[in-house]
């Protein structure tokens, strides 16, 4: 059986400009070890693993566990064999992982025998376990805080206007039309997942408990609303545009339930008036 130690040497490192598609493998010098998978963009994929890694939340603990224990230093990202073929790389992924025992301990960090969308049902290593209650409550436990708040790779940084263009432009048609994976799927009636699924008053329950603070004046999002006369003078304040659409009606202004909208128009300066007022924003929960 071959080893990682010993063709590990003479295997290229992905670099910036590693774009095509390859099997790659993260190596440790320490050890010999190796965590081998696939990839249609090396470079972006490597930085998505050294994200999940700095944060300590990768989703492969063996391979987490050991970049904790002998550092970033000991790691290095190479590539085992570019692919021609997007296709064939889940064959060739098995293949490696089986061709260098990776999925031993001993020998590497990969948990499955490749990839997962090809290894379903019986074929998958997980199939037939369950999870007991404190497993679960373990791994809930371990997970808290992860990506939030201080702990986010991100927090305390403003993304240039440049940097926010490039994103923009990354995004844009990715997911509209054909390139959309929903494209084409009926998913209205029998066909929706939630189709005939009534939740319990229980679930209902629990899902209230878990936003209490999400609806009306409450939500972190909402905005106040001033209501203004030609002469800019204010003469009603609401807390959220649902509010004063609800006054819209109540006054006998519309019928329609989507009154907030219109005056959303208005106070974006879509349109001069709403049902005869003027409107502005007034003091919002996160500054205007």
């Amino acid at each position: 059986m071959a080893r990682l130690l010993d063709v590990a040497p003479g295997l290229a490192r992905v670099s910036r400009t590693s774009g095509s598609c390859c099997i790659y493998v993260i190596y440790n010098n320490a050890n010999g070890k190796g965590y081998i998978g696939q990839s249609i963009n090396a470079s972006r994929r490597k930085l998505q693993h050294l994200r999940k890694l700095k944060l300590g939340s990768h989703y492969n603990q063996h391979l987490q566990n050991a970049w904790n224990k002998y550092g970033v230093g000991s790691f290095v990202f190479l590539v085992i064999e570019e692919c021609n073929d997007a296709a064939d790389m889940s064959i060739k992924e098995a293949a490696y992982i089986k061709d260098f025992n990776t999925r031993d301990w001993h020998c590497g960090y990969n948990i499955a025998a490749g990839d997962t969308r090809v290894c379903r049902g019986g074929l998958h290593y997980n199939y037939g376990k369950h999870l007991s209650a404190e497993t679960k409550r373990r791994i809930s436990l371990s997970r808290a805080g992860q990506g939030s708040g201080s702990n986010n790779v991100n927090y305390g940084r403003s993304l240039s206007a440049k940097t926010r263009k490039k994103i923009s432009n990354a995004r844009k048609g990715k997911y509209c039309g054909k390139a959309n994976h929903f494209w084409g799927v009926d998913r209205s009636g029998s066909n929706h997942p939630m189709f005939g699924i009534r939740l319990s008053e229980e679930h209902k329950k629990r899902l209230r408990g878990a936003r209490p603070n999400a609806s009306g004046s409450k939500n972190h999002r909402a905005r106040a609303i001033d209501m203004l006369g030609e002469d800019g003078r204010v003469l009603m304040s609401f807390d959220t545009l649902t509010e004063a659409g609800e006054y819209m009606i109540s006054i006998g202004k519309t019928q329609s339930r989507g009154a907030w909208s219109n005056i959303q128009c208005a106070a974006s300066g879509k349109t001069k008036h709403a049902y005869g007022f003027r409107w502005e924003y007034g003091d919002s929960k996160y500054g205007n």
